[in-house]
């Protein structure tokens, strides 16, 4: 599957043998596919549709394993990324409403006082 490749890549890029620093990579005109093939398996019987992607595309991959080891680091850094999203977002919404209480406090004080 598409995933697959791609925990490859990550796994195999840098990987030492004989002494030389092997470089895996796609090609730079390499186009991902669409979302409903992203967990197509070669020689799977048939095509799944957009809505039936509840299947585990990682089932196959052994506990323990760098493969897995690798996948579990990923699934982290998302967790952390979407995390961190959030809780800028709400640092951000914070900051707008002090700034809005501020105008508006301004505004309501007297000119004079």
């Amino acid at each position: 599957s598409v995933q697959d490749t791609n925990l490859a890549l990550q796994l195999f890029d840098g990987l030492n043998l004989g002494g030389r620093q092997l470089r895996f990579g796609r090609p730079v005109d390499y186009k991902a596919p669409p979302p409903n093939l992203e967990n197509y398996v070669v020689g799977q019987e048939q095509v799944p549709d957009a809505a039936s992607n509840n299947i585990d595309p990682h089932q196959h991959i052994e506990q323990g394993s760098p493969a897995a080891m690798l996948l579990m680091q990923q699934q982290s850094l998302k967790q952390n990324a979407t995390l961190l999203q959030a809780t800028a977002k709400q640092s951000l919404n914070e900051a707008i409403l002090r700034k809005q209480k501020a105008v508006l406090s301004a505004m309501m004080t007297p000119a004079n006082a």
